[in-house]
């Protein structure tokens, strides 16, 4: 079955650029673009859209449905790709209805420009939330990056081992793409334990790959993860980035410090592929 790309639109630089993005990404997968819009509002104008509120929305959803529609006739023209577009008017959080959008054989592809206010930047973006709310994988395109072929692909491995359906969905992505791929095992302690932990996790990885793709499995010892990551992009020119998202309970949240994705996929000048366990 065609992988469907679901890239979210609001209409913005960073929107836009995602969606040509989004566009050369599904000529290299085969795969169909859809466009989604949208259009949140609170339950109190959803309880008043029969009060006169209702006008202004439905007039705000057709001239977004108009602008998708135009949008996606002008990427099927260039791209020779199948698009289609959709608009969602709900109370959810933007997160939770991309989230909700996902199917079968679907990824998210959506762009980021960093965060645009306080509350963002310690939370996270609009974009890492749809990274913790979907369990399809999701790609992180900063704003005003072009699309290229993946060469030199990096897989850190974070939380001591490495999930089978993470590598799964890592797998059926980068498959399409004749790229050199690095997984880096990172860990505080040069020990007994954590080397019995990466010959277990490198005998996974050499298991699940079986010779498909160019691999090396790789340790570094830090207690800085960041900036052990950003350095071995530098260093090794690195043009994706793929990241585990393990979902957090209520207490991890709130006794945890701020996760890796959520700082990286803030800052970073680089692509992320969001996989998930």
């Amino acid at each position: 079955m065609k992988t469907t790309i679901i890239c979210p639109i609001d209409f913005s630089d960073s929107a836009n650029n995602a969606s040509e993005y989004a566009a050369m990404l599904a000529q290299v997968i085969n795969a169909e673009l859809m466009l989604f819009n949208v259009q949140q509002i609170h339950f109190e104008t959803a309880v008043s859209l029969g009060e006169g509120v209702g006008s202004r929305q439905r007039e705000s959803s057709l001239w977004a449905s108009n602008k998708l529609k135009q949008m996606s006739l002008d990427i099927n023209k260039l791209y020779q790709i199948p698009t289609t577009y959709e608009v969602d008017i709900t109370t959810k959080s933007l997160a939770k209805t991309i989230a909700s959008a996902v199917t079968r054989n679907t990824m998210i592809v959506m762009g980021t420009n960093g965060p645009d206010n306080l509350k963002q930047f310690f939370g996270g973006t609009n974009t890492y939330k749809a990274s913790t709310e979907s369990e399809c994988p999701l790609l992180i395109v900063p704003e005003d990056l072009s699309f290229e072929k993946y060469k030199n692909v990096l897989f850190p491995i974070i939380y001591g081992n490495i999930d089978r359906k993470a590598l799964d969905q890592f797998y059926e992505f980068i498959n399409f793409f004749d790229a050199q791929i690095t997984f880096l095992y990172l860990t505080e302690e040069n020990n007994t334990k954590t080397k019995k932990e990466f010959n277990q996790i490198k005998e996974e990885i050499e298991t699940f790959l079986n010779s498909k793709l160019k691999h090396t499995v790789k340790t570094a010892f830090t207690d800085n993860i960041e900036d052990t990551l950003d350095d071995f992009i530098l260093e090794n020119q690195t043009d994706l980035l793929v990241m585990e998202e393990r979902h957090r309970n209520t207490l991890q949240r709130f006794f945890q410090k701020k996760p890796i994705l959520a700082t990286l996929s803030a800052i970073a000048p680089y692509p992320i592929l969001v996989v998930h366990p």
